[in-house]
């Protein structure tokens, strides 16, 4: 059976338990890619979150795994006019320190 996108459902892995941040995600996901000797990934994460999530998988992972970052297609976050929308400045506001954390080596 598949979901209502048509991916099918043994395709799709969603991680155990309850973690705390990204830094605590890519963790996790690293012995389910390496026990299923996975060679690509695919991440559903929100939009503004993208990049940030892809920098700390890409960094756990290593080089022999490719991880394609996708938002939904519902997500309304645009970051090529962050500055347009209440909303989107917040998340923007919310998201920078974190990433800008990420790409100095921080984790967590």
């Amino acid at each position: 059976m598949s979901n209502r996108f048509g991916v099918p459902a043994d395709a799709i892995e969603t991680l155990p338990d309850e973690l705390d941040n990204t830094a605590q995600e890519a963790d996790a996901i690293v012995p389910i890619v390496r026990a299923r000797k996975w060679t690509r990934l695919i991440v559903i994460t929100d939009r503004a979150s993208t990049r940030r999530a892809g920098f700390a998988l890409r960094r756990v992972l290593g080089p022999g795994v490719t991880v394609i970052m996708r938002a939904p297609r519902l997500d309304l976050y645009d970051p090529a006019r962050w500055w347009r929308r209440r909303a989107d400045v917040r998340t923007t506001m919310y998201e920078l320190p974190k990433l800008l954390a990420y790409y100095s080596g921080l984790r967590g």
